[in-house]
């Protein structure tokens, strides 16, 4: 079959040219063999197969050389299985399938239709073993193209088995052959498998959203598969960070596409996404519903890999332990019959690994699975959280801290490691942890609307009087507001006085000491008689409750005043005989007279 220029525009992925030169040109010319082939590919590609079928049923009429027919009959293969025209794809396999050919390029068609035909399937162990042969005929064919398509079938194959590391090798390769053939758009589509599977596998990290994006924003606009995938990918990995509102905005806009493509394993995925992301968000009733809809759209014969997936989320989703049991015995006997006949994933095989707590068949190359597997191993929670930490998993941070769904929630991390902050659109993570003023303030507003008096007396202990506690509270209040970021509005101001439009939920047992702490009332009594202003009566409870001594440095930075202003607070205490100089120079320290069991006067 001779190779025209116009057929190298097929293998640098130029279908739309093409298709104007050859098809849609007014003045078209006499097609030779291999433009038609590359004629009909392209129509393919581009969705339009019943031009491209009536093309190919009118040229085999006078043409019946074997490699154009095999040739031509792949391609509308594996284009009428993408859009789930199954029995016409089918037909144009079995046909390949029965023809007998000394010709590499032939045989390469007739294997690489054996492997699509299996990955579509979900048959990846048989696939594995076509797609082998595909690229060995390939390579003697000397086709840096067919070398393309079985190498990058290697690569998605080899991924679904648990082999990732090789898989995404074999995919890099075929972007490479790609690149060297200068088809930008395949090369393009391989690199978005390929941030997908790492992405999936959690080997981006705490980046993989970002990183996705950007790739997302590098695709063409009629590359709406790969758009559709991206979208997926990112909504999942949004639901596993707690950012909603992000996954709903991505699910939301790959709908269009996916519905306008017409296809349904997209329509599928999609309605597992949703499912995933309304668990998350606390709505089982709308994450039933999507799971349904998923599953009026598996075809038991060709999708049990998806079923499999169905069933594992309608594990998730019991209403009762009892259910759950059954349910999780049905997914395992359907799950050990699929693995018999060649179906299922390393996803599988890891949730499998869970259930029975086998890990013989785990894949090890699954570093989400990892991560969780080694959570479940430690005994103490906060090595847990912090495990989740280093990768963001806030949702299992917040499922590890038994918090409801749904609600808003102020939430401190064990060991001080900062704040997990609920929505019911998004979780978020504060780095930086509650001072124990602030911890005290959010416990306060446990007993709802708080006076600027009632603040006053549980946060500090004093008998409150206007000029000298406003500027403290305004203060305090400020600066945890400020702290909450986004969550801010949450602490309210009414005219009764503040409180908080959430729960707060503290993680160290010695905040409830704090607040049981009994206070010396006549030395506050006494304090509180005395002219200080609201820095002064804020060293006196620092120095209590945290620190024995203090400086004019760590006043400085608590108060973020200059050093004159602090020496002259701390001296103005001293003067008065509340506390007592120690040191000299840069050494000299400030503590309190009590400590030494002496009286405040």
């Amino acid at each position: 079959m001779e190779l025209t220029q116009l057929h190298s525009l097929f293998e640098k992925g130029k279908f739309r040219q093409l298709v104007d030169e050859l098809f849609d040109s007014p003045k078209r010319k006499k097609l030779s063999q291999g433009d038609i082939v590359s004629l009909v590919a392209a129509l393919s590609f581009l969705g339009r197969m019943d031009e491209a079928n009536a093309l190919f049923q009118s040229s085999k009429k006078t043409v019946q050389q074997k490699s154009f027919l095999v040739a031509c009959r792949f391609f509308l293969g594996i284009s009428y299985y993408r859009i789930a025209q199954i029995d016409k794809a089918k037909e144009f396999f079995l046909l390949n399938e029965q023809t007998n050919s000394e010709n590499p390029m032939d045989n390469f068609f007739i294997h690489q239709g054996q492997t699509f035909q299996f990955y579509y399937l979900g048959q990846y162990s048989l696939a594995v073993s076509t797609a082998m042969k595909a690229r060995d005929c390939a390579i003697y064919a000397e086709s840096i193209y067919a070398r393309v398509l079985s190498t990058d079938a290697l690569g998605v194959i080899n991924v679904n088995l648990g082999n990732i590391n090789k898989g995404l090798m074999h995919l890099e390769e075929a972007k490479n052959l790609s690149l060297k053939l200068g088809n930008i758009s395949t090369a393009s589509s391989i690199a978005t498998t390929s941030i997908m599977v790492k992405s999936e596998a959690g080997k981006l990290g705490k980046n993989s959203i970002q990183e996705l994006e950007n790739h997302l924003s590098t695709l063409a606009a009629e590359d709406t598969f790969a758009y559709s995938n991206l979208c997926m990918e990112i909504a999942r990995q949004s639901t596993l960070r707690g950012d909603y509102l992000n996954a709903d905005r991505v699910l939301k806009n790959a709908s269009d596409y996916i519905y306008a493509q017409n296809n349904r394993r997209h329509e599928m995925q999609l309605n597992l996404r949703w499912a995933e992301l309304f668990y998350q968000k606390g709505d089982t009733f709308q994450a039933k519903h999507f799971v349904r809809s998923a599953k009026r759209l598996v075809d038991e014969n060709l999708d049990k890999s998806y079923l499999l997936r169905i069933l594992a989320f309608e594990i998730k989703l019991a209403d009762s332990s009892d259910q759950k049991s059954k349910l999780t015995r049905e997914w395992i006997d359907f799950y050990i019959k699929m693995k018999n006949e060649s179906y299922g994933t390393f996803r599988d095989q890891n949730f499998y690994a869970t259930l029975k707590s086998d890990r013989s068949f785990e894949c090890v190359e699954d570093e989400v699975y990892l991560v969780r597997k080694k959570a479940a191993e430690l005994l103490d929670k906060s090595e847990k959280i912090e495990l989740y930490l280093d990768h963001l998993f806030l949702t299992d941070i917040r499922d590890e801290l038994n918090l409801s769904k749904a609600r808003r929630i102020i939430c401190e991390i064990p060991n001080e490691k900062g704040l997990l902050i609920l929505d019911k659109d998004v979780i978020r993570y504060g780095k930086k942890p509650l001072t124990p003023t602030q911890r005290k303030i959010l416990e306060s507003f446990s007993k709802g609307v708080l006076s600027k008096e009632d603040l006053v007396k549980r946060v500090w202990g004093y008998k409150y009087n206007s000029l000298r506690h406003d500027p403290m509270v305004y203060s305090a209040i400020s600066g945890l507001r400020k702290d909450l970021g986004e969550a801010s509005s949450w602490v309210q101001i009414v005219e009764e006085g503040y409180f908080l439009d959430a729960e707060f939920k503290a993680s160290s047992e010695k905040v409830s000491a704090l607040l049981k702490e009994s206070v010396d009332d006549k030395a506050l009594e006494e304090a509180d008689a005395l002219p200080l202003n609201h820095r002064q009566l804020q060293i006196i409870d620092w120095m209590r409750r945290e620190h024995s001594f203090l400086s004019v440095n760590d006043c400085k930075k608590r108060f973020k005043r200059s050093e004159i202003t602090c020496l002259r607070d701390l001296d103005g205490l001293r003067k008065l005989g509340l506390v007592m100089r120690v040191g000299k120079a840069r050494a000299t320290r400030y503590m309190l007279k009590e400590n030494y069991g002496g009286s405040l006067k």
